[in-house]
């Protein structure tokens, strides 16, 4: 006679959205919420379900729950483990290590078997990972962790062996990793994507409800409702980011704003209004790694699109460039010489008789001194550019680094952007196209071939923009 099995009540009870989610599990899922939905608890218990699922196979069950920081994990992750499998932990089918925030399910032997480890992303937590397999992984807070490196080099071949599932989960931070993720899979049937807004589930979520006295069933809370909607009045780009899951909502501090930037997508203007403008290309250079030189041409309020070229030498990189000069007749080319990177390129275009061409330093120091380096100068001339009526490609690469970029003020009082290093991490790779782009205003060009001083020169078109005009106000954020 077979071995009656025991079902043990853990307490927890799915709310409708959380139900819909996990319904449709898969072996690669992306969870999208507002605030409080109950995404921790919900991969939490995703977590035991799998581990006692697998309790009794002859290999070793291994889960994980990687949160961005160890502290995060250890007060808000690893006390809801412990509160939920307390009943498993009483009869003695699960052991709990607080130290190592370990949890060990016991198998049908009283042997302990299935694991879940929790772990942090911060100080190469998650690197304990590598080389080792995994049944499945939870990764929250994707757009806080350096996802590329965590995702693809340590959570994707941990899987592989056992073939086990992923959930990636998070609040939306702007256009970063999980906007990448969603992008790239949302038409991906082998992927489960679930996106819930504040607006659309607040009703059914435990933490917006209180429970009705005469019943003593739970009810929404329109209080609770209209209290969310009071902390975030003076804050409407971060409501509809982290409780509307809106990837269109600008940062605090963008530079660049979304409502600038997403009308000059695939604009298009009339020749007359930029033909007479200089032709300026801006090439940036790649240095070592997988980076990819990028070539961006503009002509007044038009740029065209911006090409990109892997796995070119600098002598062969200049060869390109040539062509790209020679074809567009450009009046002036912009390098990309920090750190170094493109002196080769520039002496070889030199010798190749190109001599309007000009390395340039992002770290040098900026014409206008309100701003603390060139980089941050060029950036802002390409907002101010779009607020003229700039026309960009369709390019959702160049959008999403254009839409990261922020800018802090120095104790000199001047403004900085947001360092390179930082965009990386939060889009995963070099914004090349963007820094392409801010090197065709590296300085202002006159057309070959226009009229010399004292003639009239025709430099602004029926919209009133004008390559030459100095910025008459400032502001650090402006």
């Amino acid at each position: 006679m077979a071995k009656k099995k025991k079902v043990v009540d853990l307490g927890f009870v799915e709310h409708k959205h959380q139900r819909k989610f996990l319904s449709a599990w898969k072996r690669r899922n992306l969870l999208i919420c507002t605030r409080r939905w109950g995404k921790t608890v919900a991969a939490c218990m995703k977590l035991t379900d799998s581990a006692c699922r697998l309790a009794n196979r002859k290999k070793q069950p291994k889960f994980a729950y990687i949160a961005p920081q160890k502290d995060q994990a250890k007060q808000i992750t690893w006390p809801i483990f412990k509160e939920f499998l307390w009943p498993l932990i009483s009869i003695g089918h699960a052991k709990i290590n607080d130290q190592s925030m370990e949890v060990h399910f016991l198998n049908n032997r009283g042997k302990p078997w299935a694991q879940i480890k929790l772990y942090g992303a911060d100080a190469g937590g998650a690197e304990a990972i590598r080389g080792n397999y995994l049944d499945g992984v939870v990764l929250d807070e994707g757009d806080q962790v350096d996802f590329p490196v965590i995702f693809r080099e340590i959570v994707r071949p941990a899987l592989s062996d056992t073939d086990g599932w992923m959930l990636v989960t998070g609040t939306i931070r702007g256009r970063s990793h999980l906007y990448n993720l969603y992008q790239a899979n949302q038409d991906n049937d082998l992927w489960n994507i679930g996106i819930f807004k504040f607006e659309d589930c607040w009703r059914e979520l435990p933490a917006y409800c209180i429970q009705d006295n005469d019943s003593g069933l739970w009810v929404p809370s329109d209080r609770k409702y209209f209290e969310v909607q009071d902390d975030y009045k003076n804050a409407p780009n971060a409501y509809q980011r982290e409780m509307q899951c809106n990837w269109d909502a600008d940062g605090i501090d963008s530079l660049i704003p979304n409502e600038l930037l997403d009308p000059a997508l695939g604009r298009h203007i009339a020749e007359d209004q930029y033909g007479f403008a200089a032709k300026i290309l801006g090439v940036d250079v790649a240095g070592e790694g997988p980076d990819s030189h990028t070539i961006c041409f503009r002509q007044g309020l038009a740029c065209r699109d911006i090409v990109e070229i892997k796995q070119a030498s600098e002598m062969e990189l200049a060869d390109i460039i040539a062509k790209h000069i020679t074809r567009h007749d450009a009046d002036m080319c912009f390098i990309d010489h920090t750190g170094g990177y493109g002196a080769g390129t520039l002496s070889r275009l030199r010798q190749l008789g190109f001599n309007r061409v000009a390395g340039i330093n992002f770290g040098s120091k900026a014409s206008d001194p309100h701003y603390s380096n060139k980089r941050t100068e060029m950036f802002h001339c390409v907002r101010d550019w779009l607020k003229e009526g700039g026309c960009l490609p369709s390019d959702r690469l160049l959008a999403q680094e254009l839409s990261v970029l922020s800018c802090v003020e120095t104790t000199s009082g001047k403004a900085m952007l947001i360092k390179k290093d930082d965009i990386r991490e939060q889009i995963g790779r070099s914004p090349d196209r963007g820094d392409a782009l801010a090197l065709t205003f590296a300085s202002p060009v006159k057309p070959q071939g226009q009229a010399g001083i004292g003639q009239a020169i025709k430099t602004a078109a029926s919209t009133g923009y004008n390559p030459l005009k100095r910025r008459k106000a400032y502001g650090l954020l402006r």
